[in-house]
């Protein structure tokens, strides 16, 4: 089976996403390539980019239809295994943030211990 290998971005779908913050950028633009290179419907963790995507889905699905259509290629079903596209984008993000919290607060009690210890 062929894999598509490019679509076409509209310049509407940067301009609905350039003013909104990066975690609603990275989600909707993320769901738009998962969806136009695999066929595999969005899974939004905001609603923001949802809600941008409704507003897009006419034109998102009609291009993908149209490559099923003149390709011959059916809609894959990725639940089988061997799929490359993650279904949780944001995961990776999410755990860096964590890890940034862990170290601000270590520092933080590093700076209280040695306050208390040398005073202010």
């Amino acid at each position: 089976m062929s894999e598509r290998k490019a679509f076409n971005f509209f310049n509407s779908y940067y301009d609905i996403v350039s003013d909104e913050t990066y975690e609603v950028q990275a989600d909707f633009l993320y769901n738009l390539v998962r969806y136009q290179l695999a066929g595999i419907e969005p899974e939004f963790r905001t609603d923001i980019a949802r809600l941008l995507w409704k507003g897009h889905r006419f034109t998102i699905k009609r291009s993908y239809n149209e490559y099923v259509k003149k390709s011959g290629v059916p809609r894959p079903s990725w639940n089988a295994e061997g799929c490359t596209i993650h279904s949780n984008p944001l995961s990776a993000t999410q755990e860096q943030e964590e890890g940034e919290e862990e170290v601000q607060g270590e520092e933080q009690e590093q700076e209280e211990r040695l306050i208390a210890k040398f005073g202010s």
